[in-house]
């Protein structure tokens, strides 16, 4: 309190305490205002002291709120004022990060998924191509198969004073391992990956390689029985 609002007698600083107690508070004014030997105790007069000292600090906020009216409104102006142009400072701010942001989704994310999208097409185009290439090296080597097993049937019977010619067959044999190694590299980024899948592999598989094979090992038992 300022010395021109006058003394009051509230001491102010029990009240404003860290540690103040409203029990305490209580216990205390009625043994300040009641004997020990009093018989009932009275409690009008504690009573009493505590409502008039609620009116007085009643009265008290009334004069200092009706005296400095103005300057609590124009504090409170000054505080609304502050706040507005606070809020109107962020609000600049935000405006220009979502500008920048705006500008780096422009630039840089949908640049870089079209990029993405880019890439997951080359990355399936030389997919495409490796087992493109797989593909044409079995057919490859199947058509070399075919031929060799020809050559095979054309030289199975020997002719007169000829010795039978078993080169073709180990062609053929070496062949057929080449095909059949691809075909068994099926692991992750393998040659031969993918090619289970494909239906013209599929059918060079039942159609030449493995007549062929059963063929060759059909024709090595007869040799090997003759050579017995």
């Amino acid at each position: 309190m300022t010395e021109s609002e006058g003394p009051s007698y509230i001491d102010y600083d029990t009240f404003l305490d860290p540690e103040f107690s409203p029990t305490a508070f209580a216990n205390s004014l009625v043994i300040a205002t009641n004997n020990p030997s009093d018989t009932p105790i009275d409690l009008s007069t504690p009573l009493s002291k505590v409502l008039f000292d609620v009116q007085e600090i009643d009265t008290h906020i009334h004069t200092l709120t009706t005296q400095s009216a103005i300057p609590f409104l124009t504090h409170t102006k000054d505080q609304a004022d502050a706040g507005q142009r606070l809020v109107t400072e962020v609000e600049a701010q935000v405006a220009n990060l979502t500008d920048g942001y705006q500008r780096l989704e422009k630039e840089v994310i949908d640049r870089y998924e079209e990029a993405d999208q880019v890439r997951i097409a080359v990355e399936r185009l030389w997919e495409t191509v490796r087992i493109g290439r797989a593909v044409a090296r079995c057919l490859t080597l199947g058509r070399q198969l075919e031929t060799q097993m020809a050559e095979v049937t054309a030289g199975g019977v020997p002719s007169p004073g000829k010795r039978e010619d078993h080169r073709a067959m180990v062609r053929a044999s070496n062949t057929i391992l080449t095909v059949r190694q691809l075909l068994s590299a099926s692991g992750s980024n393998e040659e031969g990956q993918h090619l289970s899948k494909i239906d013209l592999i599929t059918y060079l598989q039942n159609s030449v390689l493995t007549p062929s094979e059963t063929s060759l090992r059909n024709r090595a038992q007869q040799i090997i029985r003759e050579f017995s």
